[in-house]
């Protein structure tokens, strides 16, 4: 059975998966992500919607926000080019977890912006 990963929107084939019981993630390493990210966001009592990193890659069209270029999105963590979801305004400064407040980033860039926040706010209509 095919199946879509609810973390990171990725199409997998799971050939042991009953109708009843589909597997819901591609790897135990997006549950995990996503079940660390759901620890930090109750932790922190802040508003949370679920959404997908190929979501939000749509809606920035494919291009990082914090440089500009291309994000390829066949790329894997920790490659300095890969894919990631950047908070705005970072969970440790008391930004939410919703479509509004995060968008795409290279992992390098992700990581070299650490919890600083941004300089600037998209504005998405």
């Amino acid at each position: 059975m095919a199946g879509s990963c609810r973390r990171c929107g990725a199409a997998f084939l799971a050939p042991a998966a009953t109708k009843e019981n589909l597997p819901a993630f591609c790897s135990t390493a997006c549950q995990r992500k996503l079940g660390k990210l759901r620890r930090r966001v109750r932790s922190r009592e802040v508003q949370s919607e679920p959404y997908k990193l190929t979501e939000i890659a749509e809606r920035d069209r494919g291009l990082c926000q914090l440089c500009g270029e291309g994000v390829a999105m066949n790329l894997a963590v920790p490659h300095p080019k890969a894919p990631t979801v950047d908070h705005i305004i970072p969970l440790s400064q008391g930004g939410d977890d919703l479509r509004a407040n995060v968008q795409l980033a290279h992992f390098l860039c992700n990581s070299r912006k650490g919890a600083k926040g941004s300089q600037q706010l998209a504005l998405f209509g």
